[in-house]
């Protein structure tokens, strides 16, 4: 394959070894300057044009592209190729075909060209096969194939770390074999026709003769074949015949410019939320509150866009799973290009689905293009109408109240969602779903007037809209079969006195009547400007630091900061505008950003902390709502971050609006969300009453059932030990959660899950699904019951069906092989601790399990296997179906078992 001008860019991803427990190898090629992130997760090796700066991420090492023999006008070096280096023109891609047998030639390649890719894990050579237009006699291509064969060995033997895959070069594959490891070759299928360049099926003698050339080849042989981008059931069907011929397949568009198929397809899990930020800034926006929330359950990632700073270009289908616009005004600026933008996206076959608005006129000169049929309304506002069709979707947490419009719509193809008929006879829809997505108006979508409840269905509506698959949706929720519980401490009142006892500090009752009682893992930040011996209470200090001390000593604590001086309002700070109600009033202090963030960290890991330990995460103040900049500084330094969100849904107000998403990008850094709110919330911001706090055990209810939409995140301050009715609603509260299932970890395990979340890639080959990311989220759910082979899948150690939703528990390994059958092997049902390593194969498997409290594990044991506790004799076990561990330790622990 070869560039064809300087804004693209060649991919290719080579997946050779058998990462995902098969034995079948992806290879992708990729032509655009920016491929879609999952590519570096679902495949190994990504080959990059080095003129583009691509990151190194996921799982992929990285190759270079370089074009051998073909001089490129756009690339930086070309200016300083000799005429006397070229031999000919390759007048379809406008290059100059240059003359590898010169050994000045060679020598610029190695120190111009090769030298600047040391970073790399290998190299893609193109061009191969380009002497053979400039050279006609058969000793000038004879010799110029020994000049090839000679560097490629050369190339090696500078490099033998590198990883070589070459492309063509049938006339000397049998020389090199030794030395390359892998032949790209295309259209073996369906290719493109060379003059119109439409695509084509490969006539039979063409491919005739590719197999004859490739049938001596004994290296690895990958095929590309071209299908336009739509065609997903063909290019299905062609992968499995390239297969059949024992090749590595990848199906793509004639432009390379979309993820195409291997021998499986990718399955999106983005979806692109349009806003208008002129109207509502992100953080209020209502594809923020309500609708981040409903696409992660299904498993999705809110990707939210700012219309404002133009629309996403280029080819969108196989970056999202479809397209919310989701507008405050009516008409956006620009609707007349905004409108060509839609039309654009339908026609390349992405789901819309408009909600509220259109963002352009309602007219029928934009109407009836997308199929919807628009009538003026001859009835009253006042005047009386009926639903005479409503589908069970609606009535969720408000009642369906339509509201008067001027204009009605009707889908002139689809299915109405709702029908409505008016005084005039007049039969109108204001919620359909249409053949390219759905429209939902007129107060049908959300009942605004008081609070913003939910009319429809929104689980139910967006899949229907958009047409979701029923995805293995990655849930932060679980570990394991078991609702997880973290538990975070804000280092605010550290220094308060209690009201029974005025010599004790608040900080001492939570560490001897909460955390050396309750001994699940801690995470346990504190203010520096409060508790430093230049903060606000020097003659304390002394003290306080000692009870930092001890905190921290706990082999259940894990340290964290919540800055220096406690920012209320973290924008306005970093915008420049000092106001002693924005901070902690410490002395002779103005604010900066690094000093809040990377001075706090570091006077905890030197002044407070044990050796073995070091700050994990940042805990946002005040507001919650830092700047970009701000957490860009706590990746930058190695944090995890944590706080803002405003999950606090009560029987009092059982609402989707008082459960927030599980955080917000910030310029590509991404702000996570608390699980659920703090006592501060439930105390009325500390006013009372103090006992207030025990009503999170109503949010951890309503955030259960009917859906898992969050885990159980206790979640105060050091305050709460000031007073007995607060003590006491902590307790009922750490009683209540740990009376559940649940698996324990700390605040930073549960972060790493949610960033996680974000990285998974999908794959699917037509009957399993290929599941990737960095290994921290181990939890996948269906929303059916369903039994998982686990003797054919990989990664998985068991899983829970449960509520009509399966629960599917993985190893950490990061890439995994779900295959849906009946088990046949044993496997873990559930488990309130993490898996720390899992091997097996058809007949043996070996699990390290770790708690960090008593362990409890329940086992699936196939009658034709043995199972074995190698290192542990502190259990009794229970047998009703399944095996039943309950330890009286925690720790680790090791099961080994064999199958006949």
């Amino acid at each position: 394959m070869r560039h064809s001008c300087f804004s693209k860019i060649l991919l290719i991803l080579v997946l050779f070894i058998n990462a995902f427990g098969n034995e079948k190898t992806a290879v992708c090629f990729y032509y655009d300057h920016s491929p879609p992130e999952e590519m570096f997760y679902l495949c190994d090796y990504l080959v990059v044009d080095p003129s583009h700066n691509i990151e190194k991420k996921g799982h992929s090492k990285l190759l270079a592209y370089v074009s051998l023999e073909e001089g490129e006008s756009y690339r930086d070096y070309f200016k300083d190729i000799k005429d006397e280096w070229v031999i000919g023109k390759n007048i379809h891609w406008k290059t100059v075909i240059l003359d590898l047998r010169n050994e000045e030639y060679q020598k610029f390649l190695i120190k111009r060209v090769f030298n600047r890719l040391k970073d790399y894990d290998g190299f893609f050579l193109d061009t191969l096969d380009s002497y053979q237009i400039a050279l006609k006699d058969k000793r000038s291509k004879a010799e110029y194939q020994d000049a090839l064969v000679g560097f490629i060995k050369r190339l090696k033997n500078l490099y033998p770390d590198k990883e070589i895959i070459i492309n063509r070069g049938f006339e000397i594959v049998k020389r090199v074999e030794d030395t390359v490891d892998a032949v790209a070759v295309e259209s073996l299928f369906y290719g493109l026709d060379p003059g119109s360049m439409d695509y084509r099926p490969v006539p039979e003698k063409d491919r005739r003769w590719i197999l004859e050339k490739l049938s001596s080849i004994k290296l690895p042989v990958i095929v590309i074949d071209y299908l336009p981008p739509k065609e997903k059931k063909k290019a299905l069907e062609i992968s499995k015949k390239i297969q059949e011929k024992g090749f590595i397949p990848w199906i793509i568009d004639k432009d390379l410019k979309t993820f195409g198929t291997s021998y499986f397809q990718f399955i999106p899990r983005k979806v692109l939320i349009l806003y208008d930020g002129k109207a509502v800034k992100k953080e209020y926006s209502a594809a923020h509150r309500l609708g981040s929330l409903v696409f992660e359950y299904l498993g999705y990632i809110p990707v939210l866009w700012d219309i404002n700073r133009g629309l996403p270009d280029g080819y969108t289908v196989d970056r999202y799973a479809g397209i919310v616009v989701w507008l405050q005004s009516q008409t956006v600026e620009n609707y007349q290009d905004f409108y060509r933008w839609v039309r654009k996206k339908i026609d390349e076959g992405n789901r819309l689905v408009f909600v509220e608005s259109f963002g352009f006129p309602l007219e029928e000169k934009y109407l009836r293009p997308l199929g919807i049929d628009i009538f003026k309304n001859r009835s009253g506002m006042f005047d009386n109408e009926k639903i005479i069709y409503k589908e069970d979707i609606f009535d969720f947490e408000a009642e369906l109240s339509l509201e008067y419009s001027d204009l009605l719509l009707y889908p002139e193809k689809g299915r109405p969602l709702i029908k409505v008929e008016n005084s005039k006879g007049q039969i109108y829809s204001p919620a359909s779903i249409t053949p390219w997505g759905g429209y939902i108006l007129n107060g049908a979508f959300l009942k605004t007037d008081i609070e913003d409840l939910w009319v429809v269905n929104p689980f139910k509506f967006f899949k229907k809209a958009l047409r979701l698959r029923d995805i293995p949706a990655p849930d932060t929720t679980t570990e394991n079969g078991r609702r997880i519980l973290f538990v975070h401490i804000d280092g605010d009142g550290f220094m308060e006195r209690t009201e029974w006892e005025r010599e004790k500090f608040a900080s001492e009752i939570i560490k001897e009547k909460i955390i050396k009682i309750f001994r699940i893992p801690h995470t346990v930040s504190v203010i520096e400007g409060e508790i430093a011996p230049y903060g606000l209470y020097p003659d304390l200090s002394h003290k306080l630091e000692d009870i930092a001390r001890q905190i921290f000593r706990l082999d259940n604590v894990e340290a964290a900061s919540h800055s220096f001086s406690h920012p209320f309002k973290w924008e306005k700070l970093y915008d420049g505008k000092q106001n002693r109600d924005y901070s902690l009033p410490i002395k002779n202090y103005t604010f900066d950003l690094k000093r809040e963030i990377i001075g706090s960290v570091d006077y905890i890991n030197r002044r407070l902390l044990p050796e073995n330990k070091k700050v994990k995460v940042f805990q946002w103040t005040g507001d919650c709502m830092p700047p970009a900049e701000a957490v860009r500084l706590t990746y930058e330094a190695g944090l995890l971050n944590i706080n803002g969100g405003d999950t606090k849904a009560t029987k009092k107000e059982p609402y989707l609006v008082y459960v927030s998403p599980m955080g917000i990008d910030k310029d590509g850094y991404f702000q996570v969300y608390s699980a659920m709110q703090n006592e501060n919330i439930y105390t009325d911001e500390w006013k009372g009453p103090f006992y207030g706090y025990q009503n999170v055990i109503q949010t951890f209810e309503l955030t259960e059932k009917p859906r898992r939409l969050k885990p159980i995140n206790i979640y105060y301050h050091f305050y709460s030990g000031s007073k007995i009715a607060s003590l006491k609603a902590l307790q009922k509260v750490y009683r209540y959660a740990l009376s559940q299932e649940v698996t324990p970890l700390y605040t930073s395990e549960w972060i790493k899950r949610v960033l996680d979340f974000r990285k998974i890639a999908l794959g699917f080959d037509g009957k399993n699904w290929i599941v990737s990311g960095d290994g921290d989220l181990r939890t996948l759910r269906f929303d059916r019951p369903v039994d998982i082979n686990i003797k054919e899948s990989s990664g998985v150690v068991g899983y829970r069906k449960e509520k009509n939703r399966t629960y599917i528990h993985l190893d950490g390994s990061g890439r995994y092989l779900i295959s849906e059958g009946k088990p046949e092997f044993p496997y873990i049902r559930d488990f309130n601790g993490i898996v720390k390593g899992f091997i097996k194969d058809k007949k043996k498997m070996k699990i390290t399990l770790k708690s960090y409290i008593p362990a409890e594990l329940t086992v699936y044991k196939p009658e034709s296997c043995d199972l074995r506790i190698k290192n542990r004799d502190d259990y009794i076990v229970e047998r009703d179906g399944y095996f039943r561990y309950i330890f009286t330790e925690k720790g680790e622990i090791i099961i080994e078992g064999d199958c006949r």
